[in-house]
């Protein structure tokens, strides 16, 4: 079963250089191995500007979640 779903967003990870490495984008496609192994599975990526780049399963890793500007500015008002 792939780890990434159509449209997930995704984070090119240093793991096999490329040129797209700590860039953003979305799950356009997923090509799951034949053999049923997921870390063998490719996937689709679109960017931002259009373009679309293969990576292995490896290759990619979930962005970190960031906290909404207003949750972090409630944090800052509390400690002041």
């Amino acid at each position: 079963m792939p780890r990434f779903e159509l449209g997930a967003r995704v984070l090119v990870r240093s793991t096999i250089f490329n040129r797209h490495v700590g860039d953003e984008g979305s799950i356009s496609n997923v090509i799951p191995h034949k053999s049923g192994k997921g870390t063998l599975d490719k996937y689709e990526v679109e960017f931002a500007d259009g373009e679309k780049s293969l990576f292995w399963d490896i290759q990619l890793g979930r962005p970190a979640k960031v906290a909404p500007a207003s949750a972090t500015q409630n944090i800052a008002t509390t400690i002041t």
